[in-house]
């Protein structure tokens, strides 16, 4: 089955947008404790009876905003593997540009219409480079005009625990699996089988497995 796996353990900048792609391959989750991802043959074509099996390695901002929007999709089968074992409150406040909101309103309004509610406007301001203590100004950026004329949100903040919960309460509920950290995954050219390595004891998953 063509799978896709796809690694986003860490903070990519969102106005590139948020996805990083490792590999498209046959391949189905690991142990991933799930009997609908078991797969051990390849199908002629995805649907919803035979669907294309994503996992996605890393529960942050840029793997849970590509959860949710693959989750649309009725002939995609989504999970998540993060490491962490429960999510906490952690990290401050991140920039989002105004084509990373563009791009979110139209991925999912719902979702930017949460973002707005605790999103904190600055392109709209004096933006630049400025010694904190002489007040002198090195260099001043214009945010406001580029997005006036592209008819786009203004750049602003919000806290990344924010935006991560977010994102965490949109998703279905099981697509997240705490306590699972991918620490490597091989391909068998043979068969298209890929297998995941987890930081949990140790342990491995792979298309011919539905249980931990």
């Amino acid at each position: 089955l063509l799978t896709l796996i796809v690694r986003c353990c860490c903070l990519i900048p969102v106005n590139r947008f948020l996805y990083i792609l490792s590999s498209i391959n046959a391949m189905s989750p690991r142990k991933i404790a799930l009997s609908s991802f078991r797969t051990d043959a390849y199908v002629e074509e995805i649907s919803e009876k035979n669907p294309l099996k994503v996992m996605i390695a890393g529960g942050g901002v840029g793997g849970l905003s590509l959860a949710k929007v693959l989750s649309k999709n009725p002939s995609m089968e989504v999970v998540v593997l993060e490491r962490a074992e429960r999510f906490k409150r952690f990290g401050g406040p991140i920039q989002l540009a105004s084509n990373a909101l563009k791009a979110i309103s139209e991925m999912d309004a719902e979702v930017y219409e949460q973002i707005m509610e605790k999103f904190t406007f600055t392109g709209d301001k004096e933006n630049g480079i400025k010694d904190g203590i002489r007040t002198e100004w090195y260099a001043k950026f214009d945010l406001a005009s580029p997005a006036e004329a592209r008819e786009m949100p203004y750049t602003g903040v919000i806290e990344r625990p924010d935006l991560q919960e977010i994102y965490l309460n949109s998703l279905p509920e099981g697509t997240v699996r705490n306590g699972n950290g991918v620490i490597s995954y091989s391909s068998d050219s043979a068969t298209g089988r890929i297998t995941a390595e987890l930081d949990r004891k140790s342990t491995r998953l792979n298309s011919s497995h539905a249980n931990i």
